[in-house]
């Protein structure tokens, strides 16, 4: 369970199995997008709200990816490590 920024809360599990059939649960958690199983610690949860003005033809969605797939959809940029100010 996890709380946002605007107070809302997702009790989901942090990785959850990925698909649309119940009996899909039971199975490892797994990318949405390219289907690759999710390792522990390399995994980014998306989540989708949609504004006002389109809320009563989408619904809240919230999907675990791995980090390949968010990349590939533009929503991840490559973190620069602080340590390496670029001065020697």
């Amino acid at each position: 369970m996890s709380s946002s920024p605007d107070g809302t809360v997702d009790e989901s599990s942090a990785l959850e199995p990925s698909g649309h059939d119940p009996a899909d649960r039971t199975a490892e958690p797994r990318c949405y997008r390219c289907d690759r199983p999710l390792e522990d610690e390399r995994w980014i949860r998306l989540d989708a709200r949609p504004g006002s003005g389109v809320a009563d033809a989408y619904e809240r969605v919230s999907r675990a990816c791995c980090p390949d797939c968010v990349a590939g959809i533009g929503l991840l940029e490559i973190a620069v490590d602080p340590s390496s100010s670029g001065a020697d």
